[in-house]
């Protein structure tokens, strides 16, 4: 694809760069230039623009956009292609945004024309809100980029899914150090400010574990609840975490 700085006179049949804001009319990112537009360019004073030309092997900024959001998309996403050069990312249910900030921005330093923003990753979102847009800053781009650009995005799980919030069966070990009561309140108080600050998430506390806060008691505890298919594990230690005895 030829990309660079054309005079207005010369760019019929060129594609531009970045969409242009005329008083009758609204030239889109992409739009191939025809006498007319040329026209009303002249009348507005523009005499250059940067704009591109499209070889065989090159494809337009939403069929671009439409192939790379179909991959890094996962289960509960949807998208929708602008006029723009930009693909807005929805959720399709609602449940939490499931990503990794330092993997888009890995994504980010793949590509200088790719530009991929997200909300934060864990955010509860409801069906419809947009949770990620993925822009493409220029008209198009070779076949053989978008290619490469899907090739380096291999793997087994995708860049964005949605985790809808069905309830997550939890097990619970208590770490006793001072096997008190006050310890015990200690425990209490955690717990009840941890459903509070995550009270969009639907907990189910299967069942509690108590063990000795030593290497081979929570050892014998986490083989313990291992075994029951838990969606997660949660350890509250009777020391904290700077303690030079904590373990955990």
């Amino acid at each position: 694809m030829q990309y660079q700085e054309v005079e207005v006179k010369k760019a019929l049949g060129w594609r531009i760069v970045h969409e242009i804001r005329l008083p009758s009319v609204v030239l889109p990112q992409g739009h191939e230039l025809a006498e007319t537009d040329i026209m009303l360019l002249k009348q507005m004073g523009i005499t250059h623009l940067f704009a591109s030309r499209f070889d065989d092997n090159d494809i337009d900024a939403q069929t671009a956009l439409t192939i790379l959001a179909s991959k890094i998309c996962g289960n509960g996403l949807a998208y929708t292609i602008t006029d723009n050069g930009k693909c807005k990312i929805v959720a399709a249910e609602d449940g939490f945004l499931i990503s990794s900030l330092e993997r888009v921005a890995k994504f980010n330093r793949l590509s200088p024309f790719f530009i991929l923003n997200i909300v934060e990753p864990y955010t509860y979102t409801k069906k419809g809100y947009e949770v990620a847009e993925l822009e493409l800053t220029l008209p198009g781009l070779s076949q053989n980029f978008i290619d490469d650009m899907l090739l380096r995005l291999s793997g087994n799980v995708e860049l964005l899914s949605l985790q809808n919030n069905a309830s997550l069966n939890i097990g619970l070990i208590y770490s006793n150090f001072y096997n008190s009561q006050e310890e015990t309140r200690h425990f209490s108080n955690v717990i009840g400010r941890f459903i509070e600050n995550f009270a969009d998430f639907s907990f189910d506390f299967t069942k509690e574990y108590n063990c000795q806060h030593n290497i081979e008691s929570l050892a014998d505890a986490l083989d313990d609840a291992s075994h029951n298919n838990y969606d997660a594990i949660i350890i509250l230690g009777g020391l904290p975490n700077a303690h030079p005895n904590d373990i955990i």
